[in-house]
């Protein structure tokens, strides 16, 4: 860290505070940043897919922004010693952490995140796409501390919804801004156009391992094998065919392997849509131009649904999915582009 400047972020986040008292405006210009950033990458080791869906998109941005990424960090296995020196080696350098759910209420215990063996490599922390944990409990003391204190007071950070952003902005952390997941933001106003409104033949679909609704998901799947002519299942998840086992008409779907290019494969079929549960397949899908529908298990899916239209249902409506596959459904997708221009632009001025 910087020895002539201090940070302070508690409320300070729009001012780098001197040494002599004087309070100079930051246009969200870290002194941390020269084009070369580490990425905290979320992907790296991961059981879940949908973390590699979301490195692909962010890995694209950074890379049409002209940032280099120094070294890719995994976050989701205990850090190694080696990463640990790197990291103590480059205290100066931003790291990043992009689209997943590291806004943590309690951050001190959760696995969500394998932090170095001491937070203090973490100055210059930046926020790219994140969301939080939980969207019902409130920042402990400690997370709070943490936040404001790792967090660089000289970046314009980038949180996934306006939930998020609200609850940085309640502990006086006010360079934050809502950019909606960068993984839609692709999906402008005449890219949605090309979606087709109405039903494909086939379908594919997802579950997931961690929320496990046996008589809701089944249903689902009972559901699609009624309407399409065929069903697809994509694993996102490590544990998702585990759970399908206990599907009773299992033999009558047909099982796309885990494996994100297997999924790539299967969205260039040219009718075919997605309804699931999954929302970075639900995602991804729409980037294909399918027309698609999320089925939410947790609040991640809703909070970005009531931001940008994203096409979300509870799945506890499951009672309505066919009047959703019958009908015709313009896609119309409403990002913040104001905010995400501000974002990018801050890493342009280097």
């Amino acid at each position: 860290m910087r020895k002539d400047i201090q940070y302070f972020p508690q409320g300070l986040s729009l001012y780098r505070v001197k040494k002599n008292n004087c309070l100079s405006p930051c246009l969200y210009t870290s002194d941390a940043f020269d084009n070369q950033i580490i990425l905290l990458d979320t992907s790296l080791q991961a059981d879940n897919l949908g973390d590699k869906i979301i490195y692909y998109f962010c890995s694209k941005i950074l890379k049409d922004l002209g940032i280099e990424v120094m070294c890719r960090i995994p976050t989701q296995v205990p850090i190694s010693a080696d990463n640990d020196a790197y990291l103590a080696e480059h205290e100066e350098k931003i790291k990043m952490i992009a689209g997943t759910n590291v806004v943590m209420r309690h951050v001190f215990g959760s696995r969500q995140w394998y932090r170095p063996t001491t937070d203090e490599r973490l100055h210059h922390l930046c926020l790219f796409g994140v969301g939080l944990d939980r969207y019902d409990e409130s920042f402990d003391w400690a997370s709070k501390k943490f936040y404001r204190t790792f967090l660089d007071a000289g970046v314009l950070h980038s949180v996934r919804d306006s939930l998020t952003e609200r609850a940085l902005h309640d502990i006086g952390i006010e360079n934050v801004v809502n950019t909606a997941c960068p993984t839609m933001w692709n999906l402008t106003e005449s890219f949605c156009k090309a979606i087709p409104r109405g039903k494909a033949t086939t379908v594919v679909t997802t579950v997931t391992d961690y929320a496990k609704d046996p008589v809701l998901d089944y249903e689902m799947m009972d559901v699609l094998l009624e309407s399409y002519d065929k069903v697809y299942v994509w694993l996102q998840g490590s544990g998702d065919f585990s759970y399908l086992q206990g599907y009773p008409r299992i033999s009558e779907l047909d099982i796309i392997p885990y494996t994100v290019n297997a999924y790539v494969k299967l969205l260039e079929r040219n009718d075919i849509e997605y309804v699931g549960t999954r929302l970075h397949a639900g995602i991804f899908a729409l980037n294909r131009k399918k027309r698609t529908l999320i089925l939410a298990v947790d609040s991640r899916a809703k909070a970005i649904a009531e931001d940008t239209g994203l096409p979300v249902a509870s799945r506890a409506a499951i009672h309505l999915l066919r009047d959703y596959i019958e009908s015709n459904r313009e896609v119309k997708i409403r990002l913040p582009w104001k905010n995400i221009e501000r974002w990018k632009q801050q890493f342009r001025k280097h």
